[in-house]
């Protein structure tokens, strides 16, 4: 019984001694949440993606530009036609076949605004996206703060499930020579055992369980090795009402604004379909074959287009794009509301952790105190050894549900943080 009692002890040192030694081969220094966060910032190929949609719109700006401006061309054509109707005719100067070339000028003069409207949009819609670039680190923050807890609650676990089979393989020793002079029951050092074999394989879980949060913590941040993350400042109570303010102005809800302002711009450039355009072209030929025009060296067009009837296309237009505004508007309701909604649930969330994290730092408190006064009892014959394992077991299973109820609290606040927009 001896042998099987030190057998199962080598296991549990054997298994966290192999843990130890692969975790320490590549384990950095204890790496903080911001320090995750900034390595998260430029490991993230989603936002990689969108800071090029960024520069897509900042390009769209560039061509509204290019589109008020004049465009000059260089132009050559050859013509060929027939002439065989004037071909008896003597006064007829006009070839068959011409060369021309000449330098082409293009002024819009006025499109009924929409060139305007579409600058404004196209400024419009870069803003939106840049406010999705700034929800998209925000969102990656909470992910990271997510792995960085998971990971800091599997360390922590391992530790307080190592510190209990230590503390039972203890009891199973002293179990096993009270044994062998009559002091202690056979059953006691079997239900010794067996909580051994018990807390072995939670510790096994939970080895599993931190591999898993390392390689999540790797493919987030982008760092080689195991990291340990570093302990944080525990996290109080705090007032919604500042938190509520900041999340109607969060990115999310900006670029919900943006998408509206845009529908809006959108309906104003179709209505504008209805005004005339007007447009200056002209030409300095550099060569010219065309009969009597061939002196001629330069022209110019001032051309106005008034639109009497396009088969009804611009009420459509029109009406599609007020349709697109009202599903704007909408977006922009269900932002605002979502916005709310996330605030006041990570904020219950928080309350209640906090809660959750007090009462079981008093339950610890009373465990402790009940296991101190089992040990007094135990020395004065008055309680088994089982019973003193039983209250040490007890500490240590307190101990895992204040880990976890802290490490709740502080994903809370994150949750908070995020839902108000506070990362940038």
């Amino acid at each position: 019984m001896k042998i099987t009692a030190i057998a199962l002890a080598l296991i549990s040192a054997s298994a966290l001694c192999v843990y130890a030694q692969d975790a320490a081969k590549t384990q950095q220094p204890p790496v903080t949440l911001e320090q995750a966060y900034k390595a998260a910032l430029k490991q993230s190929e989603t936002l990689a993606e969108q800071g090029a949609n960024i520069d897509y719109y900042e390009q769209r700006i560039n061509e509204m530009h290019a589109a008020l401006l004049p465009q000059v061309n260089l132009t050559a054509s050859q013509t060929w036609q027939d002439n065989s109707s004037n071909a008896d005719d003597p006064t007829n100067t006009v070839p068959t076949s011409y060369r021309a070339s000449a330098i082409a000028v293009h002024q819009p003069l006025f499109t009924g605004l929409r060139d305007i409207i579409a600058l404004k949009g196209a400024k419009v819609q870069t803003a939106a996206q840049q406010a999705a670039y700034a929800r998209a680190k925000q969102i990656l923050y909470e992910n990271v703060a997510q792995a960085y807890l998971n990971l800091l609650s599997a360390q922590d676990t391992i530790a307080i499930r190592q510190a209990q089979i230590d503390i039972t393989a203890q009891l199973i020793t002293e179990l096993l020579s009270r044994e062998k002079i009559g002091r202690s029951r056979h059953s006691e050092v079997l239900a010794a055992q067996s909580q051994l074999a018990q807390d072995q394989a939670a510790l096994a879980s939970s080895l599993g369980a931190e591999r898993v949060a390392q390689w999540t913590f790797r493919f987030l941040t982008g760092m080689d090795g195991d990291a340990k993350p570093a302990a944080l400042a525990p996290v109080g109570k705090v007032a919604i009402d500042d938190y509520l303010v900041k999340a109607h102005s969060r990115p999310d809800v900006e670029q919900a604004k943006r998408n509206l302002e845009y529908a809006e711009l959108f309906m104003d450039s179709e209505k504008n379909q209805r005004l005339p355009s007007a447009a200056f072209d002209g030409h300095y030929y550099l060569d010219r074959e065309a009969g009597t025009l061939r002196h001629v060296y330069w022209d110019t067009i001032f051309s106005v287009s008034i639109p009497l009837y396009l088969g009804g296309s611009i009420d459509a237009q029109t009406a599609e794009a007020d349709a697109q505004r009202r599903s704007a508007v909408l977006a922009l309701q269900l932002a605002l509301r979502q916005a709310d909604l996330d605030v006041h649930s990570a904020h219950d969330s928080l309350l209640s952790g906090i809660f959750s994290a007090d009462a079981q730092q008093n339950a610890l408190a009373a465990a402790q105190a009940n296991a101190a006064a089992q040990k007094a009892d135990y020395r004065y014959g008055l309680v088994t050894n089982l019973d003193v394992l039983t209250s040490l077991t007890t500490v240590e299973t307190t101990k895992l549900s204040l880990e976890q109820a802290q490490i709740a609290v502080q994903l809370s606040k994150a949750q908070l943080d995020v839902a108000a927009g506070i990362p940038q």
